[in-house]
C-alpha cells in the first residue's frame, strides 16, 4: 500500500493479528487509521496456529470468526499425555463450551493474518511496507512519529493515538518509557512444521508431558503438524531423525510417531513478561508488546487479538467525545494478561518438571479434571470466555 498519509486518527506499528484486528475494528467504525510494519507481506513465519473460542466470538464483531472457522481444523479436545505413566491422563473438552465457536481453529498464524487482512481491505484500510518507527514525540492532543523505509529516509505522521503491536522487542514500548519487568528462561521452544506418520487427529491437540521435556501438537488444514517442543539445547539441525528422536524422548509409547518431513522450524527463548503499564498518555501498548509468555498453550496470539479488538472499540468511544473511556483500556486488559501468564507459567513447569516425586504427582492429580466442574472451569480459563 502507498500513500503515507501525513495526518491520522490511529498510528497502528505492527501488522500482525493484534494489529490487524484492531485496525478492522476502527475501520469497520469508520475511524481513520494508518497500519505500518517492517516487515514485507508475507515475510514472518507463521509462529501460532490455534485460534481460541473468546478470539472467534470477538473477531466475529468484525465478521472474521465464521471464516477463521471455514478456514481452519477444529480442535475440540485437548488430549494431555503422560510419558511416564504412558497414557492419557487428561482430556479437555471444548466442544462443551456454551459459544457459537466449541473448538479451537487450527491454521498457520499467517493464513489468520491474511485472513484478517483481507477484511481490513474490504473495510478500506491496507498496511504500509516495510515502514519502521524511529522516533516519537507526544504532545497535548497528538504524537508526531516519524517513521523511516527500507532505503532509510524519513517521514513525519501526526496522529491522536499511536498503538504499539510491535512485538516483544517494540520500539513503542521503549521509546514511551514503558518498563517490561517478568523472567527469561535458558529453556527454549522449537516451533516445527512436521509432516507426521501418527500425529494427534484433526479435531484434537495433544500435549506430551515428560521429564525431557513438552511437546505440543497439532494438525494443520494439508499434511503438516504444528510441533513445539521444551529443549535446553537446540539440535545442531532440525532433520527428521532429530526430530523423531525428540518425541520418542516424550511421547508415551502408544502415541510414537514417525516424522517423515521436517518442512519448517524455527525457535524461541521462553519469557514471562507484563508491562507496567499499557497506556502512556496517548501511546498504548497490544499483544506481544504488552505481555509474552510460553507457547505451550497458545496465549499469546489470543491475548493479542483480544487486546486489539477492546483497544479499538475503546478508541471509538475516545474519538466520539468519550475520552474517559481511554483508561478502561489498561484497566480491563491488564488483569487479564497477569492471569493469562500467570497460569501459563504455572503450566510451563508442571509440563516440563524434572523432579520424578512431583512428575508423580501431577499424573495423580490431573485425572482429576475429568470432573465435570473442574474441567468446565479449566476449559473457560483457557479458552478465555471466564473474560466475557
Amino acid at each position: 500500500m502507498t500513500g503515507l498519509p501525513k495526518t491520522t486518527d490511529v498510528l497502528i506499528a505492527g501488522a500482525g493479528p493484534t494489529g490487524l484486528s484492531l485496525a478492522a475494528t476502527l475501520c469497520a467504525a469508520g475511524i481513520e487509521c494508518c497500519v505500518i510494519d517492517g516487515v514485507e507481506e508475507g515475510g514472518n513465519y507463521s509462529r501460532a496456529v490455534g485460534t481460541l473460542p473468546r478470539s472467534l466470538e470477538m473477531l466475529q464483531r468484525i465478521q472474521v470468526g465464521e471464516r477463521l472457522a471455514e478456514a481452519g481444523n477444529h480442535a475440540e479436545r485437548i488430549r494431555i499425555f503422560s510419558g511416564e505413566r504412558d497414557r492419557n491422563i487428561a482430556t479437555l473438552r471444548l466442544d462443551r463450551l456454551d459459544t457459537a465457536f466449541p473448538y479451537a481453529v487450527l491454521l498457520p498464524q499467517h493464513t489468520t493474518e491474511e485472513i484478517i487482512l483481507a477484511r481490513l481491505r474490504e473495510l478500506g484500510g491496507g498496511v504500509h511496507r516495510p515502514l519502521k518507527l524511529s522516533g516519537m514525540e507526544q504532545a497535548d492532543d497528538e504524537v508526531v512519529a516519524v517513521v523511516a523505509d527500507a532505503g532509510g529516509e524519513e517521514h513525519t505522521v501526526r496522529a491522536k493515538y499511536l498503538v504499539g503491536a510491535d512485538g516483544t522487542r517494540s520500539d513503542v514500548r521503549r521509546m514511551a518509557g514503558i518498563p517490561f519487568p517478568g523472567e527469561t528462561f535458558h529453556q527454549r521452544f522449537v516451533l516445527a512444521d512436521m509432516e507426521l506418520g501418527g500425529g494427534s487427529p484433526a479435531d484434537e491437540i495433544h500435549l506430551f508431558f515428560a521429564r525431557p521435556g513438552a511437546v505440543i501438537m497439532g494438525r494443520m488444514p494439508g499434511r503438516l503438524h504444528r510441533v513445539c517442543l521444551s529443549v535446553d539445547r537446540l539440535p545442531d539441525e532440525m532433520t527428521a531423525g532429530a526430530a523423531e528422536a525428540l518425541l520418542r524422548q516424550r511421547a508415551p509409547a502408544q502415541r510414537a510417531v514417525r516424522v517423515l518431513r521436517v518442512a519448517h522450524d524455527s525457535h524461541t527463548r521462553i519469557h514471562h513478561r507484563v508491562a507496567e503499564r499499557f497506556r502512556a498518555g496517548r501511546v498504548f501498548l497490544a499483544g506481544d508488546a504488552a505481555h509474552v509468555n510460553s507457547p505451550i498453550i497458545g496465549q499469546g496470539m489470543n491475548l493479542g487479538i483480544q487486546d486489539g479488538i477492546t483497544l479499538g472499540e475503546v478508541l471509538v468511544k475516545a474519538m466520539n467525545r468519550a475520552e474517559d473511556a481511554l483508561d478502561s483500556y489498561e484497566r480491563v486488559r491488564r488483569p487479564i494478561a497477569e492471569d493469562a501468564v500467570g497460569a501459563t507459567r504455572r503450566l510451563n513447569a508442571l509440563a516440563t518438571e524434572r523432579a520424578p516425586w512431583k512428575g508423580a504427582l501431577r499424573d495423580m492429580v490431573l485425572p482429576l479434571t475429568a470432573i465435570p466442574p473442574v474441567n468446565r472451569k479449566m476449559i473457560y480459563r483457557l479458552s478465555r470466555l471466564v473474560d466475557r
